[in-house]
């Protein structure tokens, strides 16, 4: 699977959207963390570490990988004002809101 690790974020409406593939190598929360680090700090409030919002291993564990066939539904969580979306064991997305984006709300780069 290719990486789409946020890069080319997305506006729509009130939100900005950062994705990203969830690889081979690593759980749905190593994920969320790669795909945090890319996003500009800037871009929301302080957050509190993910573990004090949801299980950090029950959410590798909703998503983990079986023999049988892949894992599908959606969890939410919202941490300070960013809402983290899993999306049937293959991607993560972190929406922010648009006010708070430097940079990509106009087109312009959201690189560190």
């Amino acid at each position: 699977m290719s990486d789409s690790s946020g890069t080319h974020p997305q506006r729509s409406g009130e939100t900005v959207t950062y994705k990203t593939t969830i690889q081979a190598n690593e759980g749905t929360t190593g994920a969320i963390v790669r795909l945090l680090e890319r996003i500009p700090t800037s871009s929301y409030e302080e957050v509190s570490p993910l573990y004090e919002h949801v299980d950090p291993e029950a959410l590798d564990q909703l998503f983990a990988n079986t023999n049988s066939a892949p894992r599908e539904g959606t969890a939410t969580v919202t941490v300070g004002n960013l809402q983290i979306v899993v999306r049937d064991s293959e991607r993560v997305e972190i929406r922010v809101p648009v006010e708070t984006v430097t940079g990509s709300a106009e087109g312009g780069s959201t690189e560190r």
